[in-house]
């Protein structure tokens, strides 16, 4: 069930968060319209289950009519919003200036999260919520990330399906990035969605040790993360993949060669990037030592026959509480870029934004994610 919501929110909506403003972009087909300004509007959808979702979609000015627009979701943090979102990282004002230089067209879209504190069902971190109560016994209990049972892949595919419909969204260029728990949601969406998606970049959001990543198609990745954050820590937790253990995985996930072999990119006095341009089908894939098996969430498996390269069991990262990793047997790209990037000293902030400082502002997280889905976009 899909539907827009035309009217003005009820009080109980109200209480929940809906926002105040909600406009009516068409209950029907229409074709793609030229954009004389730049559009900034809310949309409602129904889940299956009756309950309404919200997300916030940016337009820029001067998009050509006729022209389907390619779509990038930007996912907020725990107990953030839409707009907050699209103030810390800027990705609204990005756009605009990749269509007035280049005449590069995106649409952006700021999925609002659950809960009474908002938040998204990511990639492990369904763990965060009781995280943060450990770490401030103030937090009244029902703090928790987001609604139990909500259903944020579902949510995805359901704004997709509208976008499509209505917004002239092209459905082939579909890209993800996040901030926080917006970053796990958007490692969830690649695990889940990956076939989908153009690239997904989650930014200073990890993976959940137990979450089983099995993604349908490889897909082009890039994280980054600071070595002194505290909220989403680089060494990880206990129910949280350390950085280089979680960029691991998505290499083996994309079919790259040996880490050692990665290129060192964008190096500054605070930041390194490590980059393959060409992992591919034919990129070594991690293995264990013959026949060995590793822990599954449905047993033990045998992994033998898919791996090339041995690791060492420490090297793989994987203890008895995770899952192994299996690189997908389709690919969505016959080239597939991986880059990671660590931050010297950066906290629980975006990079380059406002709210970080002046020494980490060599790597501008928003400029460094946009060209990268922009070097991702499929031909049209």
């Amino acid at each position: 069930m899909l539907v827009m919501i035309t009217r003005s929110p009820s009080s109980r909506e109200e209480q929940q968060g809906v926002p105040e403003k909600l406009t009516d972009q068409g209950n029907q087909n229409m074709a793609c319209p030229a954009t004389s300004e730049q559009h900034r509007d809310w949309h409602n959808l129904t889940m299956p289950d009756g309950t309404f979702r919200q997300f916030l979609v940016f337009r820029p000015k001067g998009l050509i009519m006729s022209k389907k627009v390619p779509v990038m979701f930007v996912w907020h943090g725990y107990a953030g919003d839409p707009e907050g979102i699209a103030t810390i990282t800027t990705m609204d004002q990005r756009i605009q200036k990749g269509l007035d230089d280049a005449g590069q067209p995106f649409m952006a879209v700021f999925p609002m999260g659950t809960g009474i504190i908002r938040g998204f069902n990511g990639a492990g971190s369904l763990h965060f919520g009781a995280w943060l109560l450990s770490k401030f016994s103030n937090l009244p209990f029902f703090c928790r990330c987001c609604v139990k049972g909500a259903n944020d892949v579902e949510f995805t595919k359901l704004m997709i399906a509208y976008l499509g419909t209505h917004m002239c969204a092209d459905t082939g260029n579909l890209f993800s990035t996040g901030f926080s728990n917006g970053g796990f949601m958007t490692q969830k969406l690649g695990c889940q969605m990956a076939s989908q998606f153009r690239a997904v970049a989650p930014h200073s959001g990890l993976m959940g040790r137990s979450f089983l990543c099995k993604p349908d198609a490889k897909v082009p990745f890039l994280s980054l993360i600071g070595t002194s954050d505290s909220v989403v820590p680089y060494n990880g937790t206990v129910n949280w993949l350390p950085f280089p253990r979680m960029v691991n995985r998505w290499l083996t996930i994309n079919g790259c060669p040996d880490e050692s072999k990665a290129t060192v990119s964008h190096p500054t006095s605070t930041t390194t990037c490590w980059r393959f341009d060409d992992c591919s089908a034919s990129g070594i894939q991690p293995q264990t030592s013959s026949g060995r098996t590793m822990q599954t969430l449905s047993g033990m498996v045998s992994r033998d026959s898919r791996m090339t390269r041995k690791l060492s069991w420490s090297e793989w990262g994987v203890g008895p509480d995770e899952v192994a990793v299996e690189a997908p047997d389709n690919d969505s790209l016959d080239v597939i870029p991986v880059q990671w990037c660590t931050v010297s000293g950066l906290p629980h902030v975006w990079s380059g934004s406002d709210l970080d400082e002046a020494r980490h502002k060599d790597v501008h997280a928003t400029d460094l994610i946009y060209n990268f889905f922009v070097s991702s976009l499929a031909s049209t």
